[in-house]
């Protein structure tokens, strides 16, 4: 009788664990889908100055935007390479930087390639 008593709480036990791993992993799979959903759904990331490609880097460094300060730098996504429509010849599997730059009067957004071309300046009023 110990035996069959001992059998059923192992039994209930190991249910029981098996259960709550499950439950787990559901919760797992479903905190992964809404990542992935926020992810598709938010902006493009934003990533650190250093962060950038060096043929950008030097470009900013060369160019006449130079006296400006990098408050923002992203890698944009496809849809917002399409919003923009920059250039028609850009090709999709292209890389493309948006970078927001500042001073005391000016903020300008800076459209690059990851080869450091700049494609685009709009300033803001």
């Amino acid at each position: 009788m110990r035996k069959l008593v001992t059998i059923i709480a192992i039994s209930v036990l190991s249910w029981s664990a098996v259960q709550a791993q499950g439950e787990i992993w559901i919760e797992d799979i479903q905190e992964n889908q809404e990542m992935i959903i926020r992810e598709s759904v938010s902006d493009p990331a934003t990533i650190m100055e250093m962060d950038l490609p060096p043929k950008i880097l030097y470009a900013l460094d060369e160019g006449d935007y130079q006296h400006l300060t990098i408050t923002r730098a992203r890698v944009l996504n496809k849809r917002d390479i399409r919003r923009l429509e920059i250039d028609n010849s850009v090709s999709s599997s292209v890389i493309l930087y948006e970078l927001l730059m500042e001073d005391e009067s000016n903020v300008i957004t800076l459209y690059y390639t990851e080869q450091g071309e700049l494609l685009n300046a709009i300033q803001s009023v």
